[in-house]
């Protein structure tokens, strides 16, 4: 083969230098690491993350008492109607 003389040869733009970096993509590097786990087996970044469900039932339980207490304030409240009603109809029969 014959050698090749470059004499119509242009250099091209080169990128920006990246100083101190060794990733192209670093954007992606936290998408890349939650594929990762994935395909691991391991949970998802949302179950890593994680939802405190001791908070939620204890809120929920929280919630169950007071709407209990509710109902027995209204339930003595009632029954604290009925005895009135019951008194003042013995003493009208009296």
């Amino acid at each position: 083969m014959a050698k090749q003389k470059f004499v119509h040869y242009v250099p091209r733009d080169k990128p920006p230098k990246r100083p101190g970096r060794h990733k192209k993509r670093l954007n992606n590097m936290k998408n890349d690491h939650i594929k990762n786990i994935t395909h691991k087996g391991e949970p998802k970044m949302a179950e890593i993350i994680g939802e405190n469900t001791f908070l939620k039932l204890r809120k929920q339980k929280e919630q169950l008492k007071n709407e209990l207490e509710q109902v027995k304030i209204q339930r003595d409240i009632a029954l604290k109607k009925i005895k009135k009603i019951l008194d003042i109809i013995d003493v009208k029969e009296k």
